[in-house]
């Protein structure tokens, strides 16, 4: 009898973990939660002055790592939100504009055609 209680409080710790763990990611899908050292385009817009397009346009042409996330819409709506790799992305953005021309108030780079990287100069 001894053993049949045992097996079952280790049986139990084991679904109180699991149950745990659930929770847990529930709990971050709905605050949102990015994992760390990744970002959304809406933050990556901010960071490099240009526009979501043309940061996705940036993504592709340089291969950065690119995941998506399950994100809650004010109404409780679950929605998939692509996030990318922000120390990668900075990398090739960086690289991307020392390559750049400028041209008046915008830039061109071959890879991404012209656009604006508003503050860029102050960076």
């Amino acid at each position: 009898m001894a053993l049949l209680n045992v097996e079952q409080e280790r049986r139990l710790n084991h679904v109180e973990d699991k149950v745990e763990e659930v929770s847990e990611t529930i709990e971050n899908i709905k605050r949102g939660s990015v994992p760390a050292g990744w970002s959304g385009y809406s933050v990556l817009k901010i960071k490099s002055g240009m526009t979501p397009p043309k940061c996705k346009t940036l993504v592709q042409a340089y291969g950065v790592p690119t995941d998506t996330i399950t994100m809650l819409t004010p109404d409780g709506q679950p929605r998939p939100m692509a996030i990318v790799l922000d120390a990668e992305f900075m990398a090739a953005f960086r690289q991307m504009m020392s390559e750049a021309e400028p041209r008046g108030t915008r830039w061109y780079h071959p890879k991404m055609g012209l656009f604006q990287a508003i503050g860029w100069g102050e960076k």
